[in-house]
């Protein structure tokens, strides 16, 4: 099909895009690290952004409510890049943006989940007139030639709203995590089809948000993550929304992330089961039109009785548990974090 073509349009070269004091400001970008209790991981991933090549990027990390002594750690680790760090408080008003080379350090009070934490920054690269946001795990690692690339692809093809790029398992001998392809929506929400390329930049309909290049332009036309998910299917939908408004998505397959996989809810989580199964079902239920609705609803549905009747029959009556839970909240209309007891104190990120 024409949407898993892969287009071979040529993007701006790399030295078009960095290392130069007339880029415009359609072409800066404002890469966002979310951190909750992991600062560690937050400063080795922004010592990989600080390796960026591109000239026309500022650098915000979002805590989400973490412990003061993580706060400080990460403030130390801001203080020995050498460059100026400034610490504000996101309940507060915007401000003026941060300086060219500066770091901003943004304080949540709470812990508002992924899509709360990363609406915090979204509104102000809006409000500063950013070209671009780059979302970043914080257990991902760029490489330096990344963000000049990614705007690359994107610079040629005018309606692009999301570009992604191949995801590696860090700790599986780069065992591709994602790829490029397309989510069959009619048939549960959470199917994915993989393309059979290797290379090249993909059309597709889902990007991961585990590192995402995203138009800002697009955000002001289909709006932010939605913060009732918390975590979990809020990519899946934002990326449906920008494809009905017209924004095309796409995966550069020759550009390449390390992921750290979990460090968030761990790996398959009682908590994850919870927020997919709640999330695609209030997805589906809000975002098809009715027979695709009904179809998707339906093959949801009865993979959601499979996952919990294997649960069942392999004794993970937690996993069990959370898969009931989130399908009885959905009913319920409970949205928000997931209960303490599958939730824990995992932050939230992507897997």
């Amino acid at each position: 099909m024409n949407n898993e073509a892969q287009d071979n349009r040529e993007p701006k070269s790399a030295s078009d895009l960095f290392l130069s004091p007339e880029l415009s400001k359609a072409d800066s970008v404002l890469a966002v690290v979310l951190n909750w209790n992991a600062a560690r991981e937050t400063i080795e991933c922004l010592a990989s952004i600080l390796n960026s090549s591109y000239a026309a990027l500022d650098i915000v990390i979002v805590d989400n409510g973490s412990d003061e002594a993580v706060v400080q750690e990460i403030a130390g680790g801001m203080r020995q890049t050498k460059r100026r760090s400034h610490v504000r408080l996101a309940r507060d008003p915007f401000g003026p943006p941060v300086s060219a080379g500066d770091l901003l350090l943004l304080r949540v009070d709470d812990n508002e989940g992924f899509a709360g934490g990363m609406n915090h920054a979204l509104r102000r690269a809006m409000k500063w007139g950013y070209g671009w946001v780059l979302l970043v795990n914080n257990d991902c690692r760029i490489s330096p030639n990344l963000v000049a690339d990614l705007l690359g692809a994107a610079s040629v093809r005018p309606r692009a709203g999301i570009v992604g790029c191949k995801v590696l398992d860090a700790a599986a001998d780069e065992a591709v995590l994602f790829g490029a392809g397309r989510m069959m929506f009619e048939l549960g929400a959470h199917l994915f089809w993989r393309t059979s390329s290797a290379t090249g930049t993909i059309r597709v309909n889902f990007v991961t948000f585990a590192v995402a290049f995203i138009s800002v332009a697009m955000l002001r036309d289909v709006g932010l993550l939605e913060e009732r998910f918390f975590m979990y299917v809020e990519d899946v939908q934002l990326c449906y929304r920008a494809a009905k408004r017209g924004w095309q998505l796409f995966v550069d397959l020759d550009v390449a992330v390390h992921h750290a996989r979990s460090t968030s809810l761990g790996n398959r989580s009682p908590g994850y089961y919870y927020y997919v199964t709640r999330n695609t079902l209030m997805f589906i239920r809000d975002e098809m039109p009715m027979v695709q609705r009904l179809v998707s609803m339906m093959a949801f549905l009865l993979e959601t009785t499979l996952r919990w009747a294997f649960f069942l029959v392999r004794r993970q009556r937690t996993h069990a548990r959370a898969v009931w839970l989130g399908a009885a909240h959905f009913t319920s209309g409970y949205s928000g974090r997931a209960p303490l007891e599958l939730h824990g104190s995992a932050p939230p990120q992507r897997t």
